[in-house]
């Protein structure tokens, strides 16, 4: 889960970086949107793709945390 957390992690400084905002998309992001609710099927396909990457990131470190 760490390496997985530092992947993600540095992936988002990389793109923080090349980020540029518009003023009126800045006013976008914070006004109210109705937020769908994912579905049962679709909570379980990502949990089960993100097992998937978890155990494919312990069989490349050769199963060490």
């Amino acid at each position: 889960m760490r390496l997985v957390g530092a992947v993600l992690a540095e992936e988002e400084d990389a793109c923080s970086q090349h980020r540029v905002f518009r003023p009126e998309s800045a006013g976008e992001a914070w006004s109210e949107r109705p937020r769908r609710v994912p579905t049962a099927l679709e909570l379980q396909t990502a949990e089960r793709r993100a097992r998937d990457v978890v155990r494919e990131a312990l069989d490349r470190a050769g199963g060490r945390v």
